[in-house]
């Protein structure tokens, strides 16, 4: 018997931390918070899509990649959201100096800076985001010793 297999959307997202806060953007949609990144297009390599979303949401074009944070995978989202495939999201800690700006104010309604302590006061977008974020705060921490 031939077993079907799954199709998903691997997605990326970047954990930028600055002077020990974390960036955080705010749905326009759904209100609720995430990290800036997206999903990378049929056939297009996984680099070139985290530079053009880093791009095209936060205006950066240089940026180094420091560390795999975690991966999650989810079926549907807090905001009830069900979807229509499974999604695989990668999360990287990067470094930029650049300024950053909101470049799709249609996609992201806020840009906010949080410190660690303030992780657990906001309802994010996908599920166990928030412990990857944690993970990225212990890694950019122990760098910065």
């Amino acid at each position: 018997m031939k077993k079907e297999m799954q199709k998903f959307w691997v997605s990326q997202a970047v954990t930028l931390i600055r002077d020990y806060k974390c960036l955080l953007v705010k749905s326009a949609k759904s209100g609720l918070y995430g990290l800036p990144g997206g999903r990378i297009d049929l056939n297009e390599d996984k680099d070139i899509a985290l530079a053009r979303e880093l791009q095209e949401e936060l205006g950066i074009s240089e940026f180094e990649k420091i560390e795999l944070v975690d991966y999650l995978v989810f079926y549907n989202l807090p905001s009830g959201i069900k979807l229509d495939q499974p999604v695989c999201a990668i999360i990287n800690l990067i470094s930029s100096n650049q300024a950053i700006i909101n470049k799709d104010e249609d996609e992201h309604s806020d840009m906010i800076w949080v410190a660690e302590s303030e992780i657990d006061n906001y309802r994010y977008c996908w599920y166990g985001l928030d412990k990857s974020i944690k993970k990225a705060f212990l890694i950019y921490n122990q760098l910065n010793k």
